[in-house]
């Protein structure tokens, strides 16, 4: 049942061939001509600005494309303003529809496939192309027998990508995770399917968030004890599956040689069996035949691939980790920066108006904290709490120079509205700018290196705190004087030594239990925020995942 319109263009809708969640794709027939085509509908609801991007560039794509094993694109157009793209009909369907999960693949078949996948990878390749989404749905048959690469919807027109996860999670290799799909990416993600057809499953199985974690760390089941197929073999596919890029075949044509080399092996060693001409060579004996050519190529193709960098700047992070804002200035900082400035200035203006009376003295005469002096110990501890909270987010959600911008705006509003309290502010705006300037960098650090753990920003923002505070402390409780008041010199009024020994030994412990409260409190409860926010995301892509 067709249930967009009957015509579109000079083609007549036949029937719905399927839907995903970013167009429908119908067999069509032309009016006059007769024959038959793949019309791929853009959803009338879908047309915002980044959807209509994505449909037109697989147009801009497949048109640049020609090659027997791709997808050929025999129109582009609009319907009302709604786009539409022709394509020829595959009627073979897709070899997801052929080898259904569970059913193994001869390997000679196998083979005839990864030449004509890798024949098709590699001439993209060399266009510059990562198609980033390679799997046994977008793998089609044509009218002989022929396989055709299809679905360029996300390919990225370069020789790395940065952009969020991509592709599906099964396929997708490890890199892709960290926005960093390159050539090589495509040949992982060969390679999984190759190892699901002689094994009938993927070598990956379990919940979104178990697929990334084991591509990511987890090593690959033996092919050879589930298949019994030749150590030479295995080698190849476990090859084409090793986590980091550069330790896979240089080239997608590399690959498919090493495999067609490992089933010839296997095909001699087992005629040499039969007809009685002697033994199977050993695994290794087997193994350095295939890969003897192999190796010798790496050399000279290994230029041609585009090397896994770790050292990219993520550029954009769609998987929410600290700092949330990284990279370049963009105009969203025009209203991210202002609002976390006013939302601050409020904050500390509300903390100001609640203040406790101080005119009775913080100390007795024996030395001893008086009640009034106490109230005023214990609100500047729970008001550096809440500061401390959201000084820690400044550099934790905004990046570190965000986060400084972010402060020493602060600072400055804070005077405009309260000049008289010149040393406090001096105070609070170092303060705040070494703790955002050091979890800032010291994240975004751990961003470069991939140390992505609640431990490891608990560490961080822990040391950030302690740092700030104690030089919140040096100014206050040693330097004193015009921190304090501006009748003050430095030196005098330092609440650490102003009111006797015991008022200092309280004091001293009080600061200590704050470093102590900001490692052990304040740290870990943004820490798990950071933890909260990535669950939520990995949730929402579940969801995405499930509805296409």
């Amino acid at each position: 049942m067709v249930n967009y319109k009957e015509h579109l263009g000079n083609y007549r809708l036949l029937k719905l061939l399927g839907e995903s969640k970013l167009a429908r794709v119908y067999l069509a027939e032309h009016i006059h001509l007769g024959t038959q085509a793949v019309i791929k509908v853009l959803h009338a609801q879908e047309l915002q600005k980044e959807h209509r991007e994505l449909f037109e560039q697989e147009a801009y794509i497949l048109a640049r494309l020609e090659h027997p094993h791709i997808m050929r694109i025999l129109n582009f157009d609009l319907d009302e303003g709604t786009p539409f793209l022709v394509m020829s009909y595959a009627p073979g369907g897709s070899l997801q529809m052929r080898h259904p999960s569970g059913t193994r693949v001869p390997l000679t078949q196998v083979n005839n496939y990864v030449q004509q996948i890798a024949a098709a990878l590699q001439y993209a390749h060399e266009q510059k192309i990562i198609h980033r989404n390679v799997k046994p749905k977008n793998l089609l048959i044509g009218a002989h027998g022929e396989i055709l690469l299809t679905d360029f919807s996300i390919a990225s027109q370069s020789r790395s990508m940065t952009g969020g996860i991509v592709g599906t999670p099964t396929y997708a290799a490890p890199e892709q995770m960290y926005q960093q799909a390159v050539a090589a990416s495509d040949q992982y993600a060969l390679g999984i399917i190759v190892y699901e057809w002689l094994c009938g499953h993927v070598p990956f199985q379990g919940t979104f968030a178990e697929i990334l974690s084991q591509h990511y760390s987890a090593p690959v089941p033996s092919l050879r004890q589930q298949t019994g197929l030749s150590s030479a073999v295995e080698h190849v596919v476990l090859r084409a599956l090793e986590k980091e890029p550069e330790q896979r075949f240089p080239s997608l044509q590399a690959f498919a040689k090493a495999f067609q080399d490992a089933v010839d092996q296997q095909e001699r060693a087992a005629r040499r069996i039969s007809e009685g001409k002697g033994d199977e060579p050993s695994s290794a004996e087997q193994t350095a035949m295939v890969l003897r050519d192999t190796d010798e190529e790496d050399t000279d193709e290994s230029e041609q691939s585009p090397a896994y960098t770790p050292s990219q700047p993520l550029v954009e992070d769609n998987i929410k980790h600290f700092p949330l804002f990284r990279g370049a200035p963009r105009w969203r900082d025009i209203l991210v920066i202002p609002g976390y400035i006013v939302s601050l200035a409020l904050l500390i203006l509300l903390a100001y108006v609640l203040r406790p009376p101080t005119s009775s003295g913080a100390a007795t005469p024996g030395g001893a904290l008086s009640p009034e002096g106490l109230n005023v110990v214990l609100f500047i501890f729970l008001l550096w709490v809440f500061v401390g909270t959201w000084m820690l987010l400044a550099g934790a959600m905004l990046g570190w120079w965000r986060g400084c911008c972010a402060m020493f705006l602060t600072g400055l509003l804070l005077y405009i509205l309260y000049p008289q309290a010149l040393g406090p502010i001096l105070v609070f705006t170092s303060t705040t700018l070494l703790c955002a300037c050091l979890s800032g960098v010291l994240l975004e650090y751990r961003q470069y290196r991939r140390q992505r753990s609640f431990l490891a920003s608990w560490g961080i923002l822990s040391l950030a705190f302690v740092l700030s505070s104690s030089w919140m402390m040096f100014l206050l409780e040693i330097v004193g004087g015009p921190f304090l008041s501006p009748t003050l010199r430095i030196g005098e009024g330092g609440w650490m030594f102003m009111n006797g020994p015991i008022a200092a030994l309280v004091m001293s412990a009080i600061d200590c239990a704050h470093c102590l409260g900001g490692g052990l409190f304040l740290a870990p409860l943004v820490a798990g925020i950071e933890v909260g926010l990535a669950q939520l995301d990995n949730f929402r892509k579940v969801r995405m995942i499930e509805n296409e």
